[in-house]
């Protein structure tokens, strides 16, 4: 019981903006995915209020890149590995310009 109040602790935070956030390439994205503990991935048009959307609920960093076509993006990062926290498995996001993003844990 311990180890599980141990583990949300870790990543929830303290409650403040624990969610950090960093523009990268599209290329500098794809090996973020590859060397480091990755759990989500996704799309939106407002990379602001995404992150705030997370407030509270990680507590690490969201590598974002700007992309012509979300869903493409989106759905080549959902088939590059099997996500943590992603209950989908194909992009729901329009085919128009936005971001993609990943969330890595510190």
């Amino acid at each position: 019981m311990i180890l599980i109040i141990e583990k949300i602790k870790e990543r929830l935070g303290d409650g403040k903006m624990n969610l950090k956030k960093k523009s990268v390439s599209w290329h500098e994205l794809l090996n973020i995915v590859r060397k480091r503990k990755s759990i989500r991935c996704g799309s939106t048009i407002n990379i602001d209020q995404r992150r705030a959307s997370y407030n509270g609920t990680y507590k690490g960093t969201m590598y974002y890149c700007r992309t012509i076509n979300m869903e493409l993006r989106e759905n080549t990062l959902l088939n590059f590995k099997k996500w943590k926290d992603n209950s989908q498995q194909e992009s729901n996001a329009p085919q128009e310009k936005g971001y993609v993003y990943i969330i890595t844990l510190e």
